[in-house]
């Protein structure tokens, strides 16, 4: 009975703890191309993410875990790109052969990634 009621609090206690990232992401280098459709020279990067062997699947939002994942995304290219300007643009099109159609993001500034307190 004892062995039971340890088994029961333990399980308790793993439900509380932080989950590991559901998704993986890498970062391909940025590149340099020219903008056909805005006439601008623009930087790419390619960011794949694949799914981590994880315990308790059911257990993750996997839009929490989605947002949680391109939060990293940017970060390791505002890391590893730091000369980036506050005024340059982040854009990003998220497509999958899992999803209908593609989806863009509009445009975040770089100083207001960095720095995304309100300036009043």
């Amino acid at each position: 009975m004892e062995e039971e009621e340890d088994s029961d609090e333990q399980e308790g206690e793993a439900l509380n703890e932080p989950l590991p990232p559901l998704y993986s992401v890498d970062v391909s280098p940025l590149t340099a191309r020219r903008s056909q459709q805005l006439g601008v020279e623009e930087q790419v990067a390619r960011v794949h993410l694949s799914e981590n062997d994880v315990d308790h699947v059911a257990r993750y939002s996997w839009m929490e875990q989605l947002a949680l994942a391109l939060t990293r995304a940017i970060g390791q290219l505002l890391d590893r790109y730091d000369k980036l300007d506050d005024r340059d643009r982040l854009y990003f099109t998220l497509g999958s052969s899992q999803l209908r159609n593609a989806y863009d993001g509009w445009g975040v500034m770089v100083g207001e990634w960095r720095s995304p307190e309100p300036e009043y």
